[in-house]
C-alpha cells in the first residue's frame, strides 16, 4: 500500500488516496472499518484474488489502472458476491461511489450456492441494495454466475462502457 501523488480532482478532495497492489488485497476486505467516512481507492496494475465479499462504503472511489490492466478475480468456489455496499437498506443506505476501469472475472462455473443459503441472488458481480449516486464505467464482467451488475431498490445508477459476457443471468438487472 502505498501514497500516490493525488490528481487534480483529488487535490480538491478531502477524502484520503491509497493505493493498493494485488499482494494488498487483504485492504479491500477492511475498506469500511479503514475507510467508514470513504476514500479514493486505486487498484494497481495485476490481479487481485478475491476469496470472499468486498463491502464497498459510501463516498468510495475505487478505481483500477487505465488499459484493462487492474484484474478482480473470484477464486474459484468462494460461492458469493463480488462487491457488494456495505450498509445495505433505505435507511443507512450506501451511497455516492463510483468505480471504473476493471476488469473482473467471477470463475462462474466455479461457483455454487451456499449450503443453506435462502435468498436467490449469491453470485453477482456487484450486488448492490438500497444504494443511490452510483458510477460504473469502463468496466469488463466475464464469467459471473449471475448478474454482472445487480441494483435492488436503487437511485441514482450510471452504468457506462460496461461490457459483460458469459453469464448465468443477466448484465445488468434491477428490482
Amino acid at each position: 500500500m502505498s501514497e500516490p501523488s493525488p490528481t487534480p480532482r483529488e487535490r480538491l478532495d478531502s477524502r484520503p488516496v491509497v493505493t493498493l497492489q494485488p499482494e494488498d488485497v487483504g485492504v479491500l476486505y477492511q475498506l469500511e472499518d479503514r475507510f467508514g467516512d470513504g476514500a479514493i481507492i486505486r487498484l494497481g496494475p495485476g490481479t487481485f484474488v478475491l476469496s470472499k465479499t468486498v463491502r464497498l462504503p459510501s463516498n468510495t472511489d475505487l478505481i483500477g489502472s487505465r488499459g484493462g490492466t487492474t484484474h478482480i478475480v473470484l477464486a474459484p468456489h468462494s460461492d458469493c458476491h463480488i462487491f457488494t455496499n456495505a450498509r445495505p437498506g433505505p435507511d443507512a443506505a450506501t451511497h455516492d461511489m463510483r468505480v471504473e476501469n476493471l476488469v473482473v472475472d467471477g470463475n462462474g462455473p466455479q461457483q455454487s450456492r451456499p449450503d443453506g443459503h435462502a435468498r436467490l441472488t449469491f453470485a453477482c458481480g456487484f450486488y448492490m441494495n438500497g444504494a443511490r449516486d452510483l458510477v460504473f464505467r469502463n468496466l469488463r464482467m466475464t464469467s459471473i454466475r449471475q448478474t454482472a451488475l445487480h441494483f435492488a431498490h436503487a437511485h441514482g445508477v450510471l452504468v457506462t462502457e460496461v461490457e459483460a459476457s458469459h453469464l448465468g443471468w443477466s448484465g445488468a438487472s434491477s428490482v
